[in-house]
């Protein structure tokens, strides 16, 4: 982990704190607990997938609960393992890798994606999720190729 140059145990606390809502986040999520997940949203959160272009932004707690409820339309089973989390000197931003392995549903297909995420928090609540990973891994599993 990078030292923190200014030496602020509490800005370390928080971040670590912050990262455990992340960890706690994505197994709501592999639970099939929206309800869960989007607890630790705030209210203007904004969830982005740039690299998915038929996926615009939502800009609300309930516009990512709405997508994230449709996963669950689109999947029989979801995990979403963190293999890395990477210290900031910002407490509020935590970096992770995840590895996701879900099944299409009625398919027995198998849709595993790798994911780099980008979670920025403003107090306790996540206000930002941007998620990168490779939109042709998921075309591939949902189109069956």
């Amino acid at each position: 982990m990078p030292s923190d140059p200014t030496g602020d145990a509490s800005a370390r606390a928080a971040w670590h704190a912050h990262a455990d809502t992340v960890r706690r986040m994505l197994a709501s999520v592999s639970a099939g607990d929206v309800e869960a997940f989007v607890a630790d949203l705030a209210d203007d959160a904004e969830y982005v997938a740039p690299y998915y272009p038929e996926m615009a932004p939502r800009r609300s707690r309930s516009e990512i609960a709405a997508m994230f409820a449709g996963l669950f339309a689109r999947f029989a089973s979801v995990s979403y393992e963190i293999t890395a989390l990477h210290e900031t000197t910002d407490p509020d931003t935590v970096i992770c890798e995840v590895r996701g392995d879900n099944e299409v549903r009625g398919t027995g297909r198998r849709y595993r994606n790798h994911y780099v995420m980008f979670v920025r928090f403003r107090g306790d609540v996540v206000v930002r999720w941007t998620e990168y990973s490779d939109p042709n891994v998921y075309q591939r599993a949902v189109a069956g190729g």
